[in-house]
């Protein structure tokens, strides 16, 4: 149990890291069209709050998951300003593979998540197995003492301290 409650802790360390480093790269590309989309569009409010712009910034992931796709379905539903992405070296192509590593964080997320709950499951395990074994070795220390009480050698071999 406790060769398992550790191989799922990796298990989930390994999850987490491949969520946060395909995070970090995806958030990286998203911020460069964000800030790319937001200075073309300075100057047109509403295509600015047509593509959301307006929102404040999202801290929890799962948040910030779906408002980013829905940035992206947004931009890609204006195919004027698209093309005029275009001109910077940014395709439809390029916008559709950034929104969908995105939409595949949601799914390393939910793989992460669910290594841990399988971690925390198999210390729980693991934790109830000792407190039975420990249950189970009190009792025997009381049973030798009892058994052995005019023997002290033998209880100190055993492992228990007989104070003389």
């Amino acid at each position: 149990m406790v060769d398992n409650q550790k191989k799922e802790y990796q298990e989930q360390s390994l999850a987490y890291d491949k969520f946060y480093l395909e995070k970090d790269d995806a958030e990286a590309d998203f911020n460069r069209t964000l800030k790319l989309v937001k200075v073309l569009s300075r100057n047109d409010k509403d295509l600015q709050n047509r593509l959301g712009l307006q929102a404040g910034k999202v801290y929890a992931i799962e948040e910030w998951i779906e408002s980013a796709v829905d940035f992206y379905n947004r931009l890609l539903n204006e195919a004027d300003f698209v093309t005029k992405l275009g001109n910077f070296k940014v395709t439809t192509e390029q916008l559709n593979a950034e929104k969908t590593a995105i939409e595949n964080l949601k799914q390393l997320r939910n793989e992460a998540t669910a290594e841990k709950g399988q971690a925390q499951e198999a210390t729980r395990l693991r934790n109830e197995k000792l407190d039975e074994l420990d249950d189970y070795t009190t009792e025997l220390k009381a049973i030798a003492e009892l058994a052995l009480e005019g023997r002290p050698q033998l209880l100190e071999k055993l492992g228990i301290v007989v104070r003389s």
